[in-house]
């Protein structure tokens, strides 16, 4: 869902200058929805290397440049450290490597700051026209790139927290939890000693409850009882 809708809203960029620009904007706005959804279902390591992986093949043979491709697999991975490092069940951790992956974004635009030449000579973009092509050449300067790249950072946390919103509102209307929007860090809690789990199961049991069977010495015995 997310390489099509990527598609579906950039294809409109070649209107005109600006166009592509938006419309590169926009999908990243509009792309953390299928992102967050999808890092809703991630519960290991993996997954999301395994999608950048295809994602960077299509890319690939569509025609962008291989350093893109590279900064999108460099992307993954730092997403990857991020997820596991708050156990894959953090919102915040959540909106944060979306953040980071937004930024591949800006990569396919990286030549135009060392071989703006070599950019625009593909056979892709001489079909487009010399009209287009020197519009474009003159719009795309080393300052709104450098604009462009801020925004997307932005953008990509701003999309971040509206799609977190969604899906806790789908879940919910669902009657579901959603696993992506707990608010703490998604660390898991440390474990109990075995004293100390059998003390809180002894004190949740309600007044007159006879013990479970094999709890009552170890519960007498226990330093939380003495």
């Amino acid at each position: 869902i997310y390489i099509v809708l990527y598609f579906a809203i950039t294809m409109f960029g070649f209107l005109n200058p600006v166009m592509m620009l938006v419309t590169l904007g926009l999908s990243i706005v509009v792309g953390a929805i299928p992102f967050m959804l999808f890092l809703a279902r991630v519960k290991h390591a993996g997954m999301v290397a395994l999608f950048t992986i295809v994602l960077g093949i299509l890319l690939l043979v569509i025609g962008f440049p291989p350093l893109s491709i590279g900064i999108l697999v460099a992307l993954a991975v730092v997403v990857e450290f991020v997820l596991a490092a708050t156990g894959y069940r953090s919102r915040w951790a959540g909106v944060l490597s979306y953040t980071i992956f937004s930024v591949w974004n800006t990569a396919p635009l990286l030549p135009l700051f060392y071989d703006r030449q070599g950019y625009f000579s593909p056979p892709s973009m001489s079909q487009m026209g010399p009209e287009y092509t020197a519009r474009l050449d003159a719009f795309l300067s080393p300052g709104v790139l450098l604009g462009f790249d801020i925004a997307a950072v932005l953008l990509g946390l701003i999309g971040g927290v509206i799609a977190l919103r969604l899906l806790r509102k789908s879940f919910a209307r669902a009657g579901l939890a959603c696993p992506l929007c707990r608010v703490g860090s998604g660390l898991r809690p440390p474990r109990l000693t075995r004293y100390q789990a059998r003390y809180q199961s002894s004190s949740s049991r309600s007044p007159g409850e006879p013990p479970i069977r094999g709890q009552a010495l170890s519960t007498l015995s226990s330093p939380a009882s003495r």
